[in-house]
């Protein structure tokens, strides 16, 4: 099985923490999740894009 990269992308698990906790202490917490969700379908579609260029590219970190 090949081993890919997985720092890829954009919002981080410090990032992810850091809207949850901004939108409880503000009380805004319906527009913390919209943010948390775009922010968290495009860090899986950087992620997606890394692993298919690297497997293009035949790149793998082993």
């Amino acid at each position: 099985m090949a081993r890919y990269r997985t720092g890829i992308g954009w919002c981080t698990r410090f990032e992810r923490v850091l809207i949850l906790l901004v939108g409880l202490g503000s009380g805004l917490v319906e527009g913390a999740l919209w943010g948390l969700a775009a922010a968290v379908n495009l860090n899986a579609a950087q992620r997606l894009v890394g692993v298919l260029t690297a497997n293009r590219a035949g790149a793998r970190d082993e």
